[in-house]
């Protein structure tokens, strides 16, 4: 309530005047919860509305970047601080840049590397924004198949309940555009199954797996492809489900281009 009250206050005394927001570390006293509901808060109730943001917590920062709220070149982290020295500063460019310098010097384990963990950093974020679910393990020890089966498996069962909802209300464009993008995620994911193999792989030395930068190229290309059906091509964040109470309403991204209905129609 007090940084609802605070942003309220500041949004009504600076309209016209300022346009930029500190927010220093809001998030250390509210629960886990509700960190991604304040960051969708400010990616869809503030859009033109510059932020400037410190926190100690990581996964707020996952969760402000998957967000939309920032994207990855507007990260900054301040590391190894010293009195005499000052800090230690790391720029954190797109995982998508640092694969392509790898492949550039010919260094595919490295690639691979950060595409697995990448990849197992990104789906864990999808399968929670969709709320996927995921095979229990009591030691806790998910990897990208899980996570990645969990937001796949997820994605296909919500794009055919948003199918099946427009069919209810007699909306035939929405539907045939609901059946085009599960045949485009049909093609890429089937891709993807395809290239996956070559990931782990590279991760690990193996004398059968010395793949060149030719071979490896195509997975990266797939998992690339992947990424783009659970984000909104214009405002960057997940695709994340709406709910009243327990009832499934919509699936949506922060700027409202992508708003898939699942309330089917009555009768």
């Amino acid at each position: 309530m007090g940084i609802s009250l605070w942003l309220a206050l500041s949004e009504y005394l600076t309209q016209g005047v300022i346009d930029l927001t500190i927010l220093d570390d809001v998030v250390m006293s509210v629960d886990s919860e509700h960190r991604r509901q304040t960051s969708n808060l400010l990616a869809t109730q503030f859009p033109d509305r510059q932020f400037l943001i410190t926190t100690h917590d990581r996964t707020w920062v996952k969760q402000l970047r998957y967000g939309g709220v920032v994207n990855s070149s507007g990260i900054v982290e301040f590391y190894n601080w010293h009195i005499d020295s000052g800090p230690q500063v790391n720029f954190q460019p797109d995982m998508w840049d640092r694969i392509d310098e790898d492949m550039q010097r010919g260094d595919i384990p490295s690639a691979a590397q950060k595409l697995r963990r990448g990849s197992e950093d990104y789906f864990r974020a999808v399968s929670n924004a969709l709320e996927a679910k995921i095979t229990f393990r009591d030691d806790h020890r998910w990897d990208l198949g899980y996570y990645l089966q969990a937001a796949m498996g997820r994605y296909i069962e919500l794009l055919r309940m948003a199918r099946n909802t427009a069919q209810s209300w007699g909306d035939q464009e929405s539907f045939e555009t609901y059946g085009e993008l599960d045949s485009v995620r049909s093609q890429i994911y089937s891709r993807t199954r395809a290239e996956r193999w070559a990931v782990n792989a590279s991760v690990h030395y193996s004398n059968w797996a010395n793949l060149s930068a030719a071979d490896f190229q195509p997975v990266i290309d797939a998992f690339r492809d992947l990424f783009t059906l659970f984000i909104c091509p214009i405002c960057g964040s997940l695709l994340h489900v709406t709910k009243e109470g327990t009832i499934l309403q919509n699936v949506r991204c922060n700027c409202g281009k992508i708003n898939w209905n699942l309330v089917r129609k009555k009768g």
